[in-house]
């Protein structure tokens, strides 16, 4: 029996010898896997229509039953309504930075710019990046107070709260914020900054000037009571305070008196200090009391009873040349030889005549 094949026969089963095959005439032609779809030349084809390859599908997907298998977001394609491989459109994962996009709902983290993916910046207005809150926190300026943080370098305030919210600066935080120029001193806080400390001006130092930045150690010439001076620059470590001056102690004063509301008394010869142009306590200088033996001096004058001596009033003797120690005369009398004829006397045996 003899097989006879038309030329029509051949012209529709051969697609390498027909060539008026088209993806629209209704027909398994050409190059196609399924009517009208598949192939290299035809739109890929639908689910359930048959496949060689996965290019044929429309779903780019050829299941192991040599069907088109329906787009799914895990198949490893870009299909369905993806704006890339697996992301975008309805699918759960967002695509990244330079991958396709039609919104920006298709991005995990940035604007769709002109059809792709932008990277985040700290200025596109949407949470992303890294970032704590919408443009702010991560490597983004910190956030305000009551913005959202992870930790406290998101915040302005350097304190994330326990609600995740940056909190306001208060000054017993432990942080340096607000207008603070020291870990809680300084600025509007009532605690002022030790030495070394960050100040602005002096009034944010505790102790001294604020110098270059830093609060700067207290000294007794810096115009201000500091260091546990009395008054400005006297009292305590410092050179002693002048009359009138505040004091604590007597020892904050020249006059060695601090008298009753706290000021440093002027010097007075019964007040129990040596002081003024006093050589010993209440006597000598312009005192009407003179000093007694080993107290000092300045001149013999001061001295009550003998000679002043390398500063120190001496004890008397039958030949300093004055008139003391019981002397009836100068050196002669009382306890020293009998004085001579016309020399003073008090007694009898004062005299060397009796």
């Amino acid at each position: 029996m003899n097989l006879i094949i038309t030329v029509t026969q051949i012209l529709l089963y051969d697609p390498l010898v027909y060539t008026d095959a088209t993806c629209s005439d209704d027909l398994k032609n050409g190059y196609e896997t399924a009517v009208d779809c598949g192939g290299k030349e035809c739109s890929g084809c639908d689910t359930g229509a048959q496949c060689t390859l996965g290019t044929d599908c429309a779903s780019q997907v050829c299941g192991t039953d040599s069907k088109c298998a329906a787009s799914t977001c895990p198949d490893g394609k870009m299909n369905g309504d993806e704006t890339g491989v697996d992301c975008g459109g309805s699918c759960t994962t967002k695509c990244g930075t330079s991958v396709g996009c039609k919104v920006t709902a298709d991005c995990n983290a940035a604007l769709c710019v002109a059809g792709t993916c932008a990277a985040a910046t700290c200025s596109d207005h949407i949470r992303n990046g890294g970032e704590a809150d919408t443009d702010c926190g991560g490597t983004c300026s910190k956030c305000d107070t009551g913005g959202k943080c992870t930790l406290g370098t998101d915040c302005i305030s350097q304190v994330c709260g326990t609600d995740s919210k940056c909190a306001a600066p208060t000054c017993p935080d432990g942080k340096m914020n607000g207008d603070e120029t020291g870990v809680d001193c300084g600025g509007s806080c009532s605690t002022k900054c030790g030495t070394n400390v960050g100040c602005k001006v002096t009034a944010d130092c505790n102790a001294a000037l604020c110098v270059a930045g830093a609060c700067a150690a207290a000294t007794c010439s810096d115009g201000i009571q500091n260091g546990g001076e009395a008054a400005v620059d006297c009292g305590g470590t410092c050179s002693k305070c002048g009359t009138g001056a505040k004091c604590t102690l007597g020892t904050d004063c020249v006059s060695q008196v601090c008298a009753t509301g706290g000021t440093c008394a002027a010097s007075t010869c019964p007040d129990g200090k040596m002081n003024g142009d006093e050589t010993g306590v209440d006597c000598g200088g312009s005192c009407t009391t003179k000093c007694g033996t080993n107290v000092g001096c300045k001149v013999t004058a001061d001295c009550n009873a003998a000679l002043c001596v390398a500063g120190t009033c001496a004890a008397a003797t039958c030949s300093d040349g004055i008139q003391n120690g019981g002397e009836a005369a100068v050196d002669c009398g009382g306890t020293c030889s009998k004085c001579g004829t016309g020399a003073k006397c008090t007694l009898g045996t004062d005299c060397v005549s009796q």
